[in-house]
């Protein structure tokens, strides 16, 4: 979500009500803590095709085979699997990855949840939120 959608969404919440986070995990609200920056991470189309290419040649056994385009075919179906990355956070990816185009880089800001001290109690143990 953009913030002027979240901004659009609040707006229109009539009065001044308080404003809560829902953990669904545990099933109870949680107060709103500080905003954070980030960066989601994705490979890269040309370098995500170029490892593929290498991938191939391995499991070929042929290190030529890395050096032939894709046809157009494969092409749309390496598009195809391309898109169904999502963007992750990757605590391993360097600023060098970026800038030399590993990866895709977006800005992100997350919502952060304030601790309540509750503790939420199953068969797998608990969960202190």
């Amino acid at each position: 979500m953009r913030k002027n959608d979240l901004i659009k969404k609040l707006e229109a919440i009539e009065g001044n009500p308080e404003i809560k986070l829902w953990n669904g995990l545990v099933g109870d609200w949680m107060d709103i803590g500080n905003l954070t920056e980030d960066v989601l991470v994705k490979y890269n189309f040309k370098h995500w095709l170029k490892m593929c290419r290498l991938e191939d040649a391995r499991d070929a056994n042929d290190w030529s085979v890395a050096d032939v385009p894709y046809s157009d075919a494969e092409m749309v179906k390496m598009k195809a699997l391309h898109k169904k990355h999502q963007w992750e956070y990757n605590q391993f990816v360097t600023d060098e990855d970026i800038s030399n185009k590993f990866y895709d880089a977006k800005r992100i800001v997350s919502i952060d949840a304030k601790r309540r001290g509750n503790t939420y109690m199953d068969r797998l143990g608990n969960i202190q939120y």
